[in-house]
């Protein structure tokens, strides 16, 4: 690391960019991953949150791939970036190793799925009826309010349920629309009082899910939505 360079930001994205120039590879691949190359595709998706710059990191996942090979190297990005479990998910950088490895046999699938709503793009709009039986939708809604907190959830995702007050937090000083892409409107009543009183409880009008407005890898999923539609954050954390 040159001596001159002390912003964290700046570091990161030289230790992307050469990250993989020293690391050997496994001459015959198999199913198993070591627990080498585990930590250090862990240890590199952390650092490539950190990055300033997507040059560098897209650099480091081509070097990834060219070594370990696509078939070998792309399963374990997935599971360490795509997965809704894992604590690095981080769809940005999956999208680079996707664009690294296009004829990689799950890239078609995945990448129209990753790149729908992604952040800084315009959110899909969808109509929804509210608990108290009000038609709108969601331009509508956030044109309204403001920036807007959007908690999709499962009437019977019982993780849904356990994780409104973290949802609650994460939306302080936000407008919420927690919606529930479903169409049985007698599941979705038993729930509503387990909601926030000040929040919009609503369910959409069967569009999410039949036109693939949105892509759950699980649920709940909560999105940040600026006034003007753009995707400010999705899938945060709770």
């Amino acid at each position: 690391m040159p001596s001159g360079i002390t912003e964290p930001h700046e570091r990161a994205s030289i230790i992307c960019a050469r990250f993989w120039d020293d690391a050997q590879f496994p001459a015959e691949q198999t199913d198993s991953i070591s627990p080498l190359l585990e930590q250090a595709m862990a240890n590199f998706a952390a650092i490539a949150t950190m990055a300033s710059e997507a040059d560098s990191v897209r650099r480091g996942v081509s070097e990834m791939i060219r070594k370990g090979g696509r078939d070998y190297v792309m399963p374990l990005a997935e599971r360490y970036l795509y997965d809704p479990n894992s604590p690095l998910r981080n769809e940005e950088t999956f999208i680079m190793f996707l664009e690294a490895a296009p004829d990689w046999e799950r890239t078609e699938l995945l990448k129209p799925q990753v790149l729908k709503n992604r952040v800084g793009t315009t959110a899909a709009d969808f109509e929804f009826i509210d608990s108290k039986g009000h038609h709108s939708s969601l331009s509508r809604f956030v044109k309204a309010k403001g920036q807007t907190l959007v908690y999709f959830f499962d009437s019977e995702c019982n993780v849904c349920k356990a994780l409104i007050p973290n949802a609650r937090s994460a939306a302080e000083g936000m407008a919420v629309l927690a919606v529930c892409p479903e169409a049985d409107s007698a599941q979705f009543n038993e729930i509503v009082s387990l909601f926030p009183e000040d929040w919009t409880v609503a369910r959409d009008l069967g569009t999410i899910d039949a036109d693939d407005l949105y892509i759950f890898p699980a649920l709940p999923s909560a999105y940040i939505i600026s006034p003007s539609l753009t995707v400010l954050a999705k899938d945060l954390p709770l």
